[in-house]
């Protein structure tokens, strides 16, 4: 099989693969170094055994974020450090310095990026690019972040990072109200009242800073006939020192938590329910 190697590409080098398999860089092509230089001579059997070798990539190559992250990109580019073109063969990777070889910083193909699928910003001067997450978890997942190389040389110089935007929610299960393992007919009623037990709950702490927090029970209706209810609330939250977390719903009321290892505990929750009001202690865990 006969192979004609024309002048290098900018920003591409040849290798050829050993008998071994080990993959080693060659010089500059030449005329001369196709008939001396290293490779020649060497019996392929298909034009597997020689490729070229990309000199420029975007890192990270992929990467998992939530939404409303940022994540910087770094355009690099790579190359040959072994002086010994029979070395088996070594790269370097470095931010390229070139930076207006930077072009077209896209979103899944639009420059700049959108708000669904997130947004693109390069830094004038230099190899980095800044990545903002959308505020929500795309419909197409993972994203495609890419910026284009622009070369003299031919064809399309296109790097690409794959960014996948995760589900941010935090969810813990109700399992004690009042420290009573549940269910608890921990509940207070005047004696005219149906009993209610607590039979479950759930709290979601997003990391857009906004909660919701849901309490269950059961009202015995008599006769075997029961009622299920609920309670749901939702609003904003900061976290503080020492593991404290400062709740203030929807209706303006505040109340706080504390969160450790894996358990969340609310302290002085108003709960209402069709025959009390109370302030209850809610720990939840995952």
């Amino acid at each position: 099989m006969l192979l004609q190697f024309h002048d290098q590409t900018a920003g591409q080098g040849e290798a050829w693969q050993d008998s071994e398999g080990i993959w080693r860089a060659l010089p500059p092509v030449t005329p001369a170094s196709l008939a001396t230089g290293p490779g020649a001579g060497t019996p392929v059997s298909t034009a597997g055994d020689f490729a070229t070798y990309g000199a420029f990539r975007l890192v990270p190559a992929q990467a998992d974020l939530k939404p409303g992250q940022r994540l910087e990109l770094t355009v690099e580019t790579c190359v040959r450090v072994n002086v010994d073109h029979l070395a088996e063969l070594l790269v370097t990777c470095r931010p390229l310095t070139l930076a207006p070889l930077i072009k077209d910083a896209s979103v899944n193909g639009v420059i700049g990026g959108t708000a669904e699928s997130g947004t693109i910003e390069h830094e004038a001067g230099t190899a980095t690019l800044t990545y903002t997450a959308p505020a929500a978890r795309p419909a197409s997942n993972p994203v495609a972040a890419s910026v284009r190389i622009s070369m003299l040389s031919p064809g399309v110089n296109l790097l690409v990072s794959n960014l996948n935007i995760t589900d941010t929610t935090n969810g813990y299960d109700l399992r004690q109200f009042d420290g009573q393992d549940l269910p608890s007919d921990w509940l207070p009623r005047e004696p005219w009242n149906n009993p209610e037990r607590v039979t479950g709950g759930r709290l979601v702490l997003h990391d857009q800073g906004t909660y919701s927090l849901r309490v269950e029970w059961v009202e015995d209706r008599g006769n075997g006939q029961t009622l299920a209810q609920f309670m749901q609330d939702a609003g904003n939250y900061e976290r503080g020192p020492d593991d404290r977390i400062e709740f203030t719903s929807l209706g303006d009321y505040q109340f706080q938590g504390t969160s450790y290892h894996g358990t969340v505990t609310v302290h002085e929750f108003p709960l209402h329910t069709s025959n009390t009001s109370v302030v209850a202690e809610l720990t939840f865990g995952n």
